[in-house]
């Protein structure tokens, strides 16, 4: 994990859940990924911002599949559908087959391994939803 990441999770964070911010702390991290970027800082982030941000901070390191496992599965699949699947000449080698009536929404989970369950038959009970007082 790379420092980067940690600040783009400080500004999810401070986000939470919320539509968007302005709250300092969070332009702080955000911020910080982007300028070292030689990109101009922004006044206000949304989910799609920090989202989009994973997505080109963190291109090589095999962390995009996840982000789509933790948004709306229907838009995650439009977002693999769109992907060009070309050649470095632009040519399509291939019709891409994702689409939302394809795939069902626990397509982007991987099952636990048979040997942690095994070990731990509950994983493959329901969760335990959670209160907080």
């Amino acid at each position: 994990m790379r420092y980067a990441e940690l600040l783009l999770i400080h500004a999810e964070a401070v986000l939470a859940g919320g539509a968007s911010t302005s709250d300092a702390t969070a332009l702080s991290s955000f911020n910080a990924v982007r300028n070292r970027a030689g990109l101009p800082s922004k006044t206000s982030i949304t989910f799609d911002d920090i989202f989009k941000e994973r997505r080109l901070e963190l291109c090589f390191e095999g962390d995009y599949w996840f982000d789509l496992g933790r948004i709306d599965k229907s838009d995650a699949i439009d977002i693999i559908s769109a992907q060009n699947r070309g050649d470095k000449y632009g040519v399509q080698n291939y019709t891409p087959t994702y689409s939302a009536t394809d795939h069902a929404a626990n397509d982007f989970y991987i099952d636990y391994p048979d040997n942690d369950v095994a070990k731990n038959p509950k994983l493959l009970e329901d969760p335990v939803p959670y209160t907080f007082n």
